[in-house]
């Protein structure tokens, strides 16, 4: 049963992880341009982002060895940065973590991805 989940969770992992991360740059272009409704964009991104991180520690816990070396510290400290500036309000830097430190991130997510076999 756990490989079930497994195989079930890395495909929708393969399948989400590229779309996530294009809209890290697209959630940053609507802040940048103050496009109405970004604020939604923003929340469904975080709950993305939740369930990428709750996906990929689920997968350890059920077999340390398929995402071995998978470190989410980068990503969780760079979540807290994200956090941070958006109650400082300050929206250059939500942007530029956006496109610069999570989006890097999470492709390198779905480069590691390619060389999971299960």
């Amino acid at each position: 049963m756990d490989q079930g989940i497994i195989k079930e969770t890395l495909e929708s992992l393969k399948d989400y992880l590229p779309k996530i991360a294009t809209a890290s740059g697209s959630l940053a272009a609507a802040i940048q341009s103050h496009e109405e409704g970004w604020t939604d964009t923003l929340v469904s991104y975080l709950e993305g982002m939740g369930w990428i991180t709750m996906a990929i520690n689920g997968i350890q816990q059920l077999d340390a060895f398929i995402l071995e070396g998978w470190d989410l510290n980068e990503l969780g400290m760079h979540i807290d940065q994200l956090r941070l500036a958006l109650e400082q309000q300050d929206f250059v830097t939500v942007c530029d973590l956006l496109q610069y430190e999570i989006q890097p991130v999470l492709e390198s997510y779905i480069d590691k991805l390619q060389g999971v076999v299960h």
